[in-house]
């Protein structure tokens, strides 16, 4: 029964029903009618019901919530750390997340339906998985060896090592969708997959996606389905409305460490800087511009690596730093790659539906366009949409006539284009009458939305 599913989804995030009715959207008491069986939800609520728990609208009335990814994160900031569920909250940050959770599924069905197998990342050893920062170096060291990626080289393009060596899915968005505090997620659910919060220059990007491959590599796929990573202050703390469960900070503390010694190896820093004074402004130019990361994490890794006193680091933190300049073009992201919709998913759209595994109405579903609406980025042989506009509009105008007058047979007998809008002329009759009385019209927007509806009394059908 559809009320127990949404029950038992509200029931295993340990949330109360006013917080959880809060967070899709709905009154308490139509939550309290939906889970009664008093109420029949919408195809909207149980959209955004399936969205804040990670999944989609099938895999939501398959019983899947009680393993949702977002299900986990609820339940524990809910119960752990309610500051954390309010941040979480405030910034709407649950929607993208859930967003998120949702495409990775999609990419993952893909994939499956083009007999492509995710590949599963490294894990790092269990002797190396401590908070130690020795521990975390060798780590570092250990995850470069294994890829073959050298202990003083600059890591060329950290996107291309992840998408095309690891076979992680990445997704972009931006703060106009994810808020500026957030800088990235990851996910092992049911693919290896990161968002990126592309905030700022490229050189803060490269340290998000290390720092989410971080995640990957350590964290335990049942404890932390999804993880989310707050961005740090100017000192490196986490701020405290960011603190997911017990051991969030330690977690994120280690997956930044661990960034910063990929980027940065030890070996290579100690190379580069050895004719130079650790704690000059050279060395920071020179760690930043050949290893690719910022000021901060260049005078990081210059305090760890020549073992300097904290008050050479404040002073080196304290002065005003010289820009310099790298070529890490590679870690960019285009204005195509934006969106969770976009990037990634597109292709495998496209391939699916040139191999015939897909048709056009799903691929139009999976992209979230209307589907009267080309969709260019497919490409010239497959950008025409499953429906004209014509047909778009009869279908939208049928539908409504039904719903809204279910005890009349209406029916659409005429389209036509009025500028911005499209009237469409009803009739009215039953089942093999020759000719349909006219019943009215109705007047649809440019989005198929209906502007007007004029639908006369019910009249007697013509012979």
């Amino acid at each position: 029964m559809l009320s127990s599913i949404l029950r038992a989804a509200r029931q295993n995030t340990s949330l109360d029903p006013n917080a959880f009715a809060h967070l899709v959207d709905i009154e308490a008491s139509r939550l309290q009618r939906l889970e009664e069986n008093q109420d029949e939800p919408t195809t909207a609520e149980l959209d955004r019901y399936a969205k804040i728990l990670g999944l989609r609208v099938k895999d939501l009335l398959a019983g899947e919530a009680a393993k949702a990814p977002m299900t986990l994160l609820l339940r524990s900031t809910y119960q752990d750390s309610r500051p954390s569920f309010e941040e979480l909250e405030y910034t709407g940050a649950h929607h993208s997340l859930g967003g998120f959770l949702q495409v990775v599924r999609d990419i993952a069905e893909l994939e499956e339906k083009l007999g492509k197998v995710a590949h599963t990342p490294l894990r790092i050893p269990p002797q190396l998985r401590t908070l130690n920062l020795a521990h975390v170096e060798q780590a570092a060291r250990w995850v470069r060896e294994k890829l073959n990626l050298g202990r003083i080289e600059p890591v060329p393009s950290i996107r291309k090592l992840l998408s095309e060596r690891l076979n992680v899915a990445l997704l972009v968005t931006t703060p106009d969708h994810l808020d500026q505090s957030i800088d990235g997620a990851t996910t092992h659910t049911p693919r290896p997959a990161i968002l990126v919060n592309v905030i700022g220059g490229w050189w803060r990007t490269r340290m998000t996606l290390a720092h989410e491959l971080a995640h990957l590599l350590y964290d335990d796929n049942a404890n932390h389905a999804v993880l989310l990573s707050p961005h740090r202050t100017q000192k490196g703390q986490l701020p405290k409305r960011w603190r997911l469960f017990g051991d969030f900070d330690d977690i994120e503390t280690r997956a930044n460490a661990f960034a910063a010694c990929f980027l940065a190896p030890e070996d290579g820093v100690r190379k580069l800087v050895q004719n130079t004074e650790p704690s000059s402004e050279a060395a920071i130019g020179l760690v930043g511009k050949h290893f690719g990361v910022g000021r901060t994490v260049a005078i990081n890794r210059l305090h760890r690596v020549f073992n300097l006193s904290p008050e050479i680091r404040r002073r080196m933190d304290d002065q005003e730093g010289q820009p310099y300049n790298a070529q890490f073009t590679e870690d960019m992201f285009s204005d195509a790659d934006i969106g969770l919709r976009h990037g990634v998913l597109i292709p495998l759209v496209a391939e699916a539906l040139s191999a015939g595994r897909i048709g056009k109405t799903r691929a139009w579903q999976y992209l979230d366009k209307p589907l009267s609406e080309p969709i260019d980025a497919l490409g010239p042989q497959l950008r025409e949409p499953p429906l004209s506009p014509e047909r778009m509009v009869e279908n939208c105008a049928q539908r409504y006539l039904t719903t809204t007058f279910p005890e009349r047979q209406l029916f659409v007998v005429g389209v036509s284009r009025d500028d911005a809008t499209w009237c469409i002329q009803v009739g009215e009759g039953g089942i093999g009458e020759k000719r349909l009385a006219p019943a009215g019209q109705l007047r649809l927007g440019e989005k198929f939305e209906i502007l007007a509806s004029e639908i006369v009394s019910s009249c007697p059908p013509h012979g």
